[in-house]
């Protein structure tokens, strides 16, 4: 048996460029209908927020948010993080980054900030200093 060769020629379309702006007739249709009802709409929107988008809501991962934050924190790095320790049977307030460590040069300092106290003037000078008895010494 031959082989054949299909080649396939993709034919794209023109794009066509529409401007999907409002017309300046109905923008102004509804600016007069906004300034004629200005105060209903403004009480109704006040109304919807209390009912709903203001309303707290409790997460099975033990945080509290607004009902309009929900969507983007169940996909969060956060949540993930913390359902993942309950998961584990771990306390999900405790994160590792927010621990406190002793430095050896007498600071106490944050895990999560360790690289930058590491090139802190005064963790160099005790490292220097350090270097410097133990070459007395020897």
């Amino acid at each position: 048996m031959d082989k054949i060769n299909k080649n396939i020629c993709l034919v794209i379309p023109p794009i066509i460029n529409k401007k999907w702006a409002r017309s300046d007739a109905l923008a102004t249709a509804q600016k007069k209908y906004y300034m004629k009802n200005k105060e209903k709409l403004t009480a109704d929107q006040i109304k919807y927020n209390k009912n709903y988008v203001k309303k707290e809501f409790s997460c099975i991962c033990g945080c509290t948010l607004q009902m309009n934050g929900k969507y983007l924190h169940m996909r969060s790095k956060r949540h993930k993080r913390r359902m993942e320790k309950i998961k584990n049977g771990e306390n999900p307030d405790i994160c590792e980054s927010n621990l406190k460590y002793s430095c050896e040069c007498g600071s106490k300092i944050l895990n999560r900030n360790k690289k930058i106290h590491e090139k802190s003037d005064k963790h160099i000078n005790y490292l220097d200093n350090k270097k410097n008895d133990l070459k007395k010494i020897v």
